[in-house]
């Protein structure tokens, strides 16, 4: 799996560091992933998030929808009225689906699990 940050302006972001740190800990709680090996961004990404959930126990999705609110990418949300995007950005295991690249006809498709 590669995770590819966008960013915003050239910088790294909370909000991409995060959503990659979700995605990690996700994969590392499936066995197959358990393990993986993560470089140091990874790791670091990881275990942001994993703070973050452990500063939030009641309901880490709000904390984490207040870090996107935090970041650039959400105050740029909010500066084009889009605010109600963030907390639904920030649901955890809210879809089922990864996407794959499709090498032959450069697309990403959809995979279910199972």
């Amino acid at each position: 799996v590669h995770l590819v940050c966008a960013g915003t302006d050239g910088t790294v972001t909370d909000e991409d560091v995060l959503a990659a740190g979700a995605i990690l800990d996700a994969a590392a709680a499936d066995a197959a992933g358990a393990d993986e090996p993560l470089d140091g961004p990874a790791r670091e990404a990881r275990d942001r998030f994993r703070r973050l959930v452990a500063a939030h126990p009641l309901n880490p999705d709000a904390g984490l929808a207040r870090a996107f609110a935090d970041a650039p990418g959400g105050a740029n949300l909010i500066a084009l009225g889009m605010a109600d995007d963030l907390p639904r950005c920030a649901r955890l295991d809210a879809v089922h689906v990864v996407p794959r690249l499709d090498r032959a006809r450069g697309w990403l498709c959809l995979e279910t699990p199972g």
